[in-house]
């Protein structure tokens, strides 16, 4: 049950793809690419039966009798329906296909009707939204073909179990070992006085929000905020404004979203009531269970209703991740089907914000630059695919959508030769959207100092040092510590490049910083381009 893309004040029914266990789906392809390459997926399938086979000895005991096995072949076999059904004409390119109940079963041998029923709809919805007609045809014919056969039995089992062992203190170690310590690198597992905060998330999110404002809210930290924000907001319609390679009508349409981007700093205004469950002290996973049931059976009567806040919980990250509008998380974030930005109450503390000893180059280092990097969100090569209501809807003549798909490509090349600098292989398309947010959000930022230091007044002296100390503290908010096993599984599953990068690349492309630092062509901090986007 998910928010509408093309009416994002509604939920709809959406089936989509699933997510394979493997972050990175060439890894199923054994027999592709180098010998190095096929060398280290042939390492990462004997590790990941060696996690299955812990995973179902410890929760099955070793006489189970299940062919784990299995499981690699069953994903491989998803994946195959999830990229080459080719028998279907009408695939929407947006990944936004309405099905209607009533030629589900005749179209793509899936019988939605039936399904609702098991479900628990009292009655089943005339029609449903899927990101991909060719998995549901073909996904459907394997699992009408094969879902009760035995091997398929160890696949049910699997994606139960695989979710349960992290919330046991003592198969908590099987997860980690795999997906943690092997897969992304992480020498320590998350610590295990911090795991409780996820099941109190999505069992008492409103009463966890109440008491963090309660004991947390500064009034006059939200106010600098969301006076920044509105003032970067400016700003950056202002750029836009004296943008030169936008036609009229395009530029209208990119003026009228951020016209309408609302900003929301601190905590959202409307809570749902927790619900009140019979919940016990020692069992974390059968709390979640009950959690889990009231929320299907709330989503049973959401169809066609209007959007609520709903805390949920990213399942397949790791550590676990909270998705939502919590006030304590740590986080900032634009959300396109909403056209809105978010910046929690947790976020308005030291080191993003100080208002007791630091000046505004390095408050506007800080949270001023995640405010204009989630705003230049809105007009990304994803947030542009939305309206200014948060509809999925192009609003992008062709000729300029050609021009801005050439800047893309000219950011992921600037980001790939950076990195292989140091000796990796990235692929920048991955990141693109983060990449141009970062490369817009920092110019966006350069204006508003520039102007601050206008309405001061300041000599060219002062001016210069300013804008050094912006500088050096852009590149000091950034640093990152990260360890070399974890930068191969980043560079697939991180829609963000590596810390260096986020830095390097944007601050590359100003002429003032090269100005300031001298950058000429043949220094590793140059780039031909000096295009900001927008």
């Amino acid at each position: 049950m998910l928010p509408d893309d093309k009416k994002s004040d509604t939920y709809r029914n959406y089936i989509s793809s699933p997510r394979l266990t493997l972050y990175d789906y060439q890894m199923y392809i054994l027999g592709f690419g180098t010998k190095e390459e096929q060398k280290y997926r042939n390492e990462f399938k004997a590790r990941y039966m060696l996690y299955l086979n812990d995973l179902f000895n410890a929760c099955l005991g070793k006489d189970h009798g299940l062919n784990v096995e299995s499981i690699w072949d069953i994903e491989y076999e998803l994946l195959l329906a999830m990229g080459s059904c080719d028998d279907i004409k009408n695939e929407s390119p947006e990944h936004y296909n309405v099905v209607k109940t009533s030629e589900s079963q005749k179209l793509y041998n899936f019988d939605f009707a039936l399904f609702t029923k098991h479900l628990g709809y009292e009655k089943t919805p005339s029609m449903f939204i899927t990101t991909s007609l060719g998995y549901i045809k073909c996904g459907m014919k394997i699992i009408n073909e094969k879902w009760n056969t035995p091997d398929w039995k160890a696949y049910w089992y699997y994606i139960y179990l695989r979710q349960m062992i992290r919330f046991s203190k003592d198969w908590s170690q099987i997860h980690y070992e795999f997906h943690g310590k092997f897969v992304r690198g992480n020498p320590l597992p998350f610590p295990k006085e911090l795991q409780p905060v996820f099941g109190l998330a999505a069992c008492f999110n409103t009463l966890l929000i109440n008491e963090y404002v309660d004991k947390n809210k500064k009034q006059s930290h939200i106010d600098y905020v969301h006076n920044m924000a509105e003032d970067l907001k400016t700003i950056f319609i202002r750029i836009l404004k004296r943008n030169t390679w936008l036609s009229p009508k395009t530029k209208k349409y990119a003026l009228m979203k951020l016209e309408h981007l609302e900003l929301i700093v601190g905590s959202p205004k409307v809570l749902r009531e927790d619900p009140m469950l019979d919940y016990t002290s020692n069992d974390a996973w059968g709390n979640l269970m009950k959690l889990t049931k009231w929320r299907h059976e709330r989503f049973l009567h959401l169809d066609g209703e209007k959007i609520i806040d709903i805390p949920i919980i990213d399942w397949a990250n790791e550590p676990l991740k909270l998705v939502g509008t919590q006030a304590y998380v740590v986080n900032a974030y634009y959300t396109p089907a909403q056209n809105k930005i978010y910046v929690p109450l947790a976020y308005l503390q030291k080191p993003f914000i100080d208002l007791d000893e630091r000046g505004i180059e390095y408050n506007l280092a800080h949270i001023g630059y995640t405010i204009a990097h989630e705003l230049s969100h809105s007009l990304d090569n994803t947030g542009s695919k939305y309206d200014h209501k948060g509809n999925l809807r192009n609003w992008w003549t062709p000729e300029d959508a050609k021009i801005f798909a050439k800047k893309v490509l000219d950011v992921n090349r600037q980001y790939e030769t950076f990195a292989k600098y140091d000796g990796i292989i990235m692929d920048g398309s991955l990141s693109s959207g983060e990449n141009l947010a970062d490369i817009s959000g920092l110019a966006i930022c350069e204006e508003y100092l520039r102007d601050f230091q206008e309405k001061n007044e300041d000599n060219v002296p002062i001016k210069s040092l300013s804008f050094q100390g912006f500088f050096v503290y852009i590149a000091v908010q950034a640093r990152q510590k990260i360890y070399n096993k974890a930068i191969k599984a980043q560079l697939k599953i991180n829609p963000h490049p590596m810390d260096k990068y986020r830095v390097n690349c944007p601050l590359s492309r100003l002429e003032l910083f090269r100005a300031i630092y001298n950058i000429k062509k043949g220094d590793k901090m140059y780039w031909p381009s000096t295009d900001t986007i927008w």
